[in-house]
């Protein structure tokens, strides 16, 4: 069964609402009951369809989503765009890597708060953020959260403080990480990787692509629910500014949120000690996997933690030789303990366009599938004739994978 995901059975009358909303035919009436199938990728777009709240979804019960957004209409709310304090800051010029796609996240409110007659609100925590390039590329005002806590945990207690009309993110890095953060605290819908987001009246309609490309999904969230939507960075880059635009900044006191566990990060370019066999530690270089030029995945077909920790044996030695590495992993490995969370292959959750995708036992899940499918050159090595993976990989290398990277680290770079 998925992990963050139940249908309460005494709250279910048996309606079937939820049927035609889940865009992976992962729901089924059964004998009166909604059943729940394997193939869920927990993305979230049945919850408000419920009418009876019997979806559970971890992080608060179905009752607390359909209160999420604290009723009422949404006329003269705005719409909100959190960016990272770091992708602005004095050394991140706002041309290239998450500057662009911070801006071009702002571009897109800019265009349907015109479209809806409604503001735009940058969100930001910290005082690293250039409040110019904020207002320039589109912002009305500037909200700065302050508190104790971990930002999601923030954010979330300002949406619910402030109820705007949708909460928007770059589907990259820390703001990935915030906004999926701050949905799951809140209990609200969250539509990850849109690559476009129409109006439906006052609300927002975004539009992600499932199964690799190959389908779309139009997500409405039900009436009085804000929707928390990461857009694909590599699609919101073009940037349009207007330098004369300026605006007033609020900083928001949030209280009540010091009990909250803060993610876990990195500063960028840092180290990160990977356990690799007969003891050793491996340093790498913290490369997230939507930034990597190469990325190494690993999936069940390898078999155990220590086959599995070649993989940053591998990856370390690329680096050093200069290249931007990291290491993904299917569901199956995280949830074996082979890997962390974050280096989840979900098309849900993350897209990668590396020039080189290399999997390394991967069967191919749908979601595993669509978060690879920007990748130029995909190589499968696997000793599975039937896997489903061959049939996307542009080579293939039919041999045990395990082998493979033992192979690949006695070669001398």
């Amino acid at each position: 069964m998925p992990a963050n995901f139940r249908i309460l059975s005494e709250k279910c009358d048996g309606c079937g609402a939820c049927v035609p909303a889940c865009p992976f035919f992962a729901l089924e009436v059964v004998e009166g009951k909604a059943v729940l199938y394997e193939s869920c990728l927990e993305c979230g777009v049945c919850v408000p369809s419920c009418p009876t709240g019997a979806i559970w979804t971890a992080g608060g019960d179905s009752s607390a989503v359909a209160g999420a957004s604290g009723g009422g209409g949404s006329k003269g709310r705005s719409i909100w765009v959190y960016v990272p304090g770091a992708a602005l800051g004095a050394a991140a010029p706002a041309g290239a890597g998450a500057a662009a796609a911070a801006l071009g996240s702002l571009g897109l409110a800019r265009s349907v708060a015109d479209e809806q007659g409604t503001r735009v609100t940058a969100v930001t925590a910290g005082d690293g953020a250039d409040t110019a390039a904020l207002f320039a590329a589109g912002a009305d005002e500037v909200f700065v959260l302050e508190g104790e806590g971990a930002v999601p945990a923030l954010l979330a207690a300002a949406v619910a403080q402030e109820t705007p009309r949708a909460v928007i993110g770059v589907a990259a890095g820390e703001a990935r990480e915030v906004v999926a953060g701050a949905a799951a605290l809140a209990g609200a819908p969250l539509v990850a990787g849109a690559d476009e987001v129409e109006c439906f009246g006052e609300r927002l309609a975004p539009k992600r692509p499932l199964y690799g490309g190959r389908f779309r999904a139009k997500v409405r969230a039900a009436d009085g629910l804000i929707p928390f939507i990461t857009l694909d960075r590599h699609v919101f880059r073009s940037v349009r500014t207007d330098p004369r635009r300026t605006g007033q900044v609020r900083h928001l006191a949030i209280r009540g949120t010091a009990g909250s566990q803060p993610l876990a990060t990195a500063p960028a370019g840092a180290g990160t000690a990977t356990a690799a066999p007969g003891g050793a530690e491996v340093r790498r270089r913290n490369v997230p996997l939507d930034a990597a030029r190469i990325v190494l995945g690993g999936g069940a077909e390898l078999g155990s933690a220590e086959a599995f920790a070649l993989l940053y044996r591998l990856a370390d030695r690329l680096s050093a030789v200069g290249g931007d590495v990291a290491v993904g992993a299917t569901k199956e490995a995280v949830d074996a303990g082979w890997a962390p969370r974050e280096a989840l292959l979900d098309g849900t959750m993350v897209k990668t366009c590396p020039a080189l995708y290399m999997a390394f036992g991967v069967d191919g899940s749908p979601a595993h599938n669509a978060a690879v499918a920007l990748a130029r050159v995909v190589v499968s090595v696997t000793a599975k004739a039937d896997s489903q993976f061959c049939q996307v990989a542009d080579f293939i290398l039919p041999y045990a994978p395990g082998r493979v990277l033992e192979r690949l680290l006695e070669i001398t770079i």
